[in-house]
């Protein structure tokens, strides 16, 4: 065996550890000179007949001759079939040669299980022959084993009882030559002497055991898909409990829509599963033990796949039709071949694996399967069962319906609406189906069924058709109460704003709003949610008066839930129309609401999480804002609710931004960019990226760059002129993707284009300041004047003062300062609004902040302001779990400074300094200073483009990306290298 081969298991091999064991007990055989047992135990499906597969290979790969041999359950007749494998190999014949004569007439036996030759003395006793057998075995073995022998039997427990003994015989009295026998068994079938005989041999050190655990999740990934993970594996994985046969069987099991169960979305349930489909190879491998069973065993396992797990005797007689004797009978035949198991040690009944019931489901005759549903229907009724345990009943015979099934699947649907939406989309369109095809049609009932299974729809992510059946003319809304028009009117308005349908969206707000009874329910919040999430850029929010009325209608109703939603929606547009203070006392009693609200209940009204979520955000509480994004992004996956979510992990994103960790808003964008590509919402596209740029660049990730030039294609595919319709928070997300821009001026354009113009119409105004305060920083990298958009930020700060708006004016005066070369106001002014952010929670603003002031302090000459600083901006770093800025900061070497104040030498750079040319010695000088780029291009008689080329190159040579980072530099060094004239 070559080097390879010794250091890791075969590629294909998913049982790794057993094979590295196998290997090490095949090293030591040839060495040992004496006979070894390994007991592979496993499960049925557990991967035994693979795994001896995989030891021949490597066997036959050390140069050890290798033999495989199987037991059949209905050969357990004849003697000594396990060993049929070895009888005819060219091992057997070379033995042949060397026996005695005598040994060939007690070899007679073994072979073909006749009497002596005639003429030949035959023992005279049963023991006397076994022992005369076993005697002859023995030598052949022997002979056969002199350079090495690996002999492998699989399914042992179906092995003859004269196989059976002559293993034990092996086991108890070991050969002195190198044999290795591999015995695969299913434990729980296994005859009670192996059992004994094996672990008297384990604890003689003669046998060794090897037990085939259930696959972990990461296990069955390799077995389903070797080259990359698959978000359906989990669900795979706890249907087969982890068995690899019963895992590869549910992926060839055929659906109801003629696909396979395991498609690139999630697994199928139960329910679709459509018997009479071709089963693969696999399935039909999984089946094989119940070929050979009689008509009764049959029936009562078909009877255990129809009703599942938990019954017992008597229910599986009357879904079987068979009495109770016969029943009892042939469980007890079942459970003898480890095809059913009593569940906590009780008298109820399951099946050994959970992947039968599809596979038996598949098998079995469609009049038989229908009528068995009909009887467990009937059960389950006296029994009084949900209407979800009746629903997967009715729509396995749906093609003989009968009375009353409508009602049942209505019901269940209903009930899993909150919970499993996939399943209420199967249910109810069963349900129309059936109410289609009657005699009898219900106009009323359909109606109802088709705003339920729409609602269904886009619950579990499959917006499109929600879009199309909403829009369906056979839905005639306008004519409808109230209680049934505004929620079906809100969610078609929710669909089309989350597939960027925002015209038609505010054509049906319009339409609703302006009819004369909708005001006065309380349903009408749903509306004006809508309508605030649209509504953010370009101010189309409701009145003050409709919220009130919308408030007071929810109070008099005693509607807890819509009351909070309704107080939500005030705070939100009380935040965007800068009453900050008022928006302040309106969310302090929406959160009462909502912190006091179950899970059960706020499931169905996630969305006022997020609605609360943003207006906390704008009116600085962070922390508070990131609790109610956590909460409605565990509401909705323990739901299935897939259609909010991208936008509920975008504001989770948005708040860890500001008050980190780090991963956690990469994970948010992750899933953002995964959940909205799976359900066509292509609305958040811009958003997530600009939070995975941020994210990364903040991590240090490889493809940071990479996620940086993503966003400025998106960014820069906005049509100008244009007001996107972006969420209240996102302008914030994408001018800080922005600012990662590796050009200052194209960070300014992008920002100025996207977010309505140099006076940023499309940002809301709470949010102003900080951009404005992205658009000075920008301004100033680029050599540009930042005093205008500082002012911006000033005015913003001084009409609405508060955590959102003051530290960002602060740090924009800064940055406008820091522009005029004054660094020591600079650095004091960063100081400042270091503090600010601080105060309000912004971590990771605050080590920004305190990095750009640390420079300044550096390059006006205060080397011990600008130490504190920096090391109080690692901290923050590390606080904020942003592994880059750490790093830069370690590297910079900031806290050791020696006792003069001036900073440590840096070798490196002073090297990296005197490789520039004149040419960029001149530009680095001025743009140390401050200097704009249209200055430096007049003073050196250049173009501003030829400035911005040799700026370039001076930041990779120096492994720098600013003109900060370039001014620190120089001032750390005591100025650049003299040049000759």
């Amino acid at each position: 065996m070559n080097g390879a081969s010794a250091d890791k298991p075969r590629r294909s091999a998913v049982r790794r550890t057993e094979v590295r064991r196998f290997r090490s007990i095949l090293g030591s055989l040839r060495q040992d000179r004496h006979s070894k047992v390994i007991e592979l135990s496993g499960e049925p499906g557990s991967g035994k007949t693979r795994l001896l597969a995989e030891f021949k290979r490597e066997a036959e790969a050390m140069g050890l001759p290798a033999l495989s041999g199987c037991c059949v359950e209905n050969e357990q007749h004849l003697p000594y079939r396990a060993f049929t494998a070895i009888t005819g190999s060219s091992l057997m014949v070379q033995a042949l040669r060397n026996l005695s004569v005598t040994n060939l007439d007690l070899l007679n036996l073994v072979l073909t299980d006749k009497l002596a030759t005639p003429g030949k003395s035959a023992p005279r006793s049963p023991t006397e022959q076994q022992s005369a057998t076993q005697l002859s075995a023995r030598y052949l073995l022997m002979d056969c084993s002199r350079e090495g022998l690996v002999l492998l039997i699989d399914d042992f427990h179906w092995a003859d009882a004269m196989s059976a003994e002559l293993v034990e015989h092996f086991i108890q009295y070991p050969l002195d030559v190198p044999l290795l026998l591999v015995v695969a068994h299913r434990p729980r079938q296994a005859s009670s002497r192996l059992r004994e005989a094996l672990i008297r041999a384990a604890e003689a050190g003669a046998a060794e055991g090897v037990r085939l655990s259930p696959l972990s999740v990461g296990r069955s990934v390799e077995v389903l898909h070797p080259t990359h993970a698959d978000p359906q594996v989990p669900h795979l994985h706890q249907q087969s409990g982890g068995s690899p046969l019963h895992l590869r069987s549910l992926t060839g099991t055929a659906t109801a829509d003629g696909h396979q169960v395991a498609t690139e979305h999630a697994p199928a349930p139960p329910d679709l599963r459509l018997e009479g489909y071709p089963l693969s190879p696999h399935a039909a491998s999984v089946l094989n033990d119940t070929e050979s069973l009689p008509p009764e065993d049959s029936s009562v396992l078909s009877a255990v796949a129809v009703l599942g797990d938990g019954f017992a005797p008597d229910a599986l007689g009357e879904v079987a039709e068979l009495p109770p004797c016969k029943v009892l009978s042939a469980i007890d035949r079942l459970v003898a071949k480890d095809l059913l198991k009593p569940v906590n040690h009780d008298t109820a009944l399951a099946l050994r694996h959970r992947a039968l019931r599809p596979l038996l489901n598949a098998r079995v005759l469609p009049a038989w399967r229908v009528q068995a549903h009909r009887r467990t229907i009937c059960l389950l009724t006296r029994r009084g069962a949900s209407a979800a345990d009746l629903a997967r009943h009715v729509v396995a015979c749906s093609g003989a319906s009968e009375h009353g099934d409508i009602r049942i699947l209505e019901r269940a649907a209903r009930e899993a609406m909150w919970s499993e939406p996939k399943r209420s989309v199967l249910w109810l369109r069963t349900a129309l189906r059936i109410l289609r095809k009657s005699d009898s049609p219900d106009p009323h009932a359909d109606l109802t069924l088709s705003l339920l299974l729409a609602r269904a729809l886009v619950h579990s992510g499959k917006l499109t058709d929600g879009h199309e059946l909403l829009q369906s003319k056979a839905l005639p809304l306008r004519e409808q109460p109230a209680h049934i028009r505004v929620p079906a009117v809100a969610l078609r308005a929710m669909v089309a704003y989350l597939l960027d349908h925002h015209d038609h969206a505010y054509g049906l707000l319009a339409d609703e709003l302006a009819h004369p009874d909708t005001e006065q329910h309380v349903e009408v919040v749903q509306l004006y949610l809508v309508q605030c999430l649209m509504g953010a850029a370009s101010k189309r929010l409701p009145a003050a008066g409709q919220l009130e009325s919308a408030v007071r209608t929810a109070v008099a109703r005693r509607d807890r839930i819509a009351e909070a939603g309704a107080l939500a929606l005030r705070g939100l547009c009380q935040a965007l129309n800068s009453k900050a203070e008022d928006a302040g006392r309106t969310l302090t009693a929406s959160a009462a609401l909502l912190e006091a609200l179950p899970d059960h209940r706020l499931r169905q009204f996630s969305e006022y999480l997020m609605v609360q979520g943003r207006a906390e955000l704008l009116i600085g509480r962070f922390a508070a804002a990131k609790r109610r994004f956590e909460r409605g992004v565990a509401l909705l996956r323990s739901s299935g609710h897939l259609h909010l979510l991208p936008d509920m992990l975008i504001g989770l994103g948005d708040a860890c931004m500001r008050t980190g960790p780090v991963d956690e808003m990469l994970q948010a964008a992750t899933d953002v960019q995964d959940i909205a590509q799976r359900i066509g919402a292509h609305r958040f596209h811009e958003a997530a990226l600009a939070l995975r740029a941020i994210g990364t660049s903040l991590a240090g990730a490889e493809d940071a760059a990479i996620a940086v030039r993503a966003v400025e294609r998106a960014l820069a595919a906005v049509p100008p002129d244009t007001v996107p319709h972006w969420a209240a928070d996102w302008p914030v997300v994408l001018a800080g993707a922005a600012r990662l821009s590796s050009a200052p001026h194209r960070c300014v354009a992008i920002i100025v284009r996207s977010c309505g113009g140099p006076a940023l119409q499309a940002v809301p105004p709470a949010l102003r300041a900080a951009c404005f305060e992205i658009l000075a920083d920008a301004a100033v990298e680029g050599g540009e004047s930042a005093v205008g958009w500082s002012a911006s930020a000033a005015v913003i700060a001084a009409r609405m003062p508060g955590p959102f708006s003051t530290p960002y004016a602060t740090a924009a005066q800064a940055h406008a300062l820091r522009g005029r070369g004054d660094h020591r106001h600079a650095a004091q002014r960063y100081l400042d609004a270091a503090a600010h952010f601080e105060q309000a929670g912004l971590i990771g603003d605050g080590m920004r902040v305190l990095m750009q002031g640390a420079v300044c302090a550096t390059a006006s000459g205060q080397h011990g302001q600008a130490a504190q600083m920096l090391t109080r901006a690692e901290e923050l770093a590390r606080k904020f779990g942003a592994s880059q800025p750490c790093a830069d900061l370690v590297e910079t070497g900031h806290a050791r400074r020696d006792d003069s104040g001036r900073p440590e030498s840096h070798p490196d750079a002073e090297e990296s300094l005197s490789m520039l040319t004149i040419r960029e010695c001149e530009v680095a000088a001025l743009a140390s200073t401050g200097t704009r780029t249209r200055d430096i291009a007049k003073e050196l008689g250049l173009s501003p483009k030829t400035v911005d080329v040799h700026l370039g190159r001076i930041y990779r040579k120096l492994h720098i990306h600013s003109r900060t980072e370039l001014a620190w530099l120089i001032a750390e060094l005591g100025g650049l290298p003299a040049r000759p004239g």
